[in-house]
């Protein structure tokens, strides 16, 4: 059986994301296992001559509200005496997340998926589906509607 220390859990909001950290919790409070939950955005500012602060002081505000909901999203691991970081970056999110995972080190990376599919799928591309084939640990996934199980370790994966 492996012994998972850390878990890197991506956060982006989303009723998967919610379902992703659900499982989180699950899995660290089973191994005594700290969190690290990601959030990772990319700053698209436009200067405009109106705009009351600075380029970078409003990319700061941004952050720091970006962080506060991150925050909010682990507060059951929190409530359960679980360790958690929260982390906030810009940049690519599959790119960070891998990075992040490396730089840990993650154990186990848990995260959220969409589900798209076709055409939108080809054109965007899958943060899922390029953190699968290039994650320096294991990754577990969760769709949108799953629910935590209260049994662990798992009897199904």
């Amino acid at each position: 059986m492996p012994n998972i220390t850390h878990l890197l859990c991506p956060v982006d909001f989303s009723d998967a994301s919610a379902h992703a950290v659900e499982q989180a919790v699950a899995i660290a409070g089973w191994y005594k296992a700290r969190i690290t939950a990601l959030h990772v955005y990319n700053a698209v500012f436009v200067p405009m001559s109106e705009l009351p602060l600075p380029a970078d002081r409003a990319l700061d505000a941004e952050a720091q509200h970006r962080h506060a909901r991150t925050l909010a999203s682990v507060e059951a691991a929190t409530r359960a005496g679980l360790r958690v970081d929260v982390v906030v970056d810009r940049g690519q999110p599959a790119a960070e997340i891998l990075s992040r995972a490396a730089s840990l080190p993650a154990d186990l990376i848990v995260m959220g998926t969409h589900g798209t599919g076709g055409f939108e799928h080809l054109v965007l591309g899958s943060v899922t589906e390029k953190v699968l084939r290039k994650a320096p640990c294991a990754v577990l996934t969760v769709p949108p509607r799953a629910h935590v199980t209260s049994q662990l370790p798992f009897r199904r994966v």
